[in-house]
């Protein structure tokens, strides 16, 4: 899922998280469904296997750079459960999608599974294009971060060596 990491990263920062999820989810949705028609193994590796690894690639990267910035408290967490939730889904897709082949056929099912793509494309509309990471300039406007209270009271380490050591050294 990761390793076009380092091409769909930049484009998110280009074009934003939205439109990158979308175009994932449209690579994923436009593979199924030429998987659906396909009559050779060989062929199905290249549609079902790299062509939706790539658009779900797309799809992961961008949800992953957009969680952070809605979040400021509680955005570990939140990553995390959207990392698992990945992870779930994944562990999830080859029973569920065993049992949708059983019951109806594999190309019928892929056919379903395009309906699932749509859901992304529509659930990624909800993301806002303007929201940024605390802590970030926007239109030479500093954004509150959730560390300000800390920051604020500037705090200082002490790091000399007679501080360290108790030693005072002249």
């Amino acid at each position: 899922m990761t390793m076009l990491g380092p091409v769909t990263g930049p484009l998110c920062e280009r074009f934003g998280c939205r439109k990158v999820t979308i175009v994932g989810a449209f690579v994923c949705a436009t593979s199924l469904l030429v998987s659906s028609f396909v009559n050779k193994l060989e062929l199905l590796y290249l549609t079902h296997g790299i062509l939706f690894g790539v658009g779900e690639s797309f799809v992961f990267t961008a949800v992953m750079l957009v969680t952070p910035k809605y979040f400021t408290r509680w955005r570990s967490l939140v990553i995390s459960f959207v990392a698992g939730g990945f992870g779930a889904g994944m562990l999830m897709y080859g029973p569920g999608l065993l049992v949708v082949i059983e019951n109806v056929g594999w190309k019928v099912a892929f056919r379903i599974m395009i309906g699932l793509m749509v859901l992304v494309m529509l659930l990624s509309l909800t993301f806002d294009e303007n929201t940024t990471l605390a802590g970030e300039t926007v239109n030479n406007e500093n954004v509150e971060s959730p560390c300000s209270d800390y920051e604020s009271k500037n705090y200082k380490v002490d790091t000399s060596y007679e501080h360290q050591t108790g030693k005072n050294v002249k």
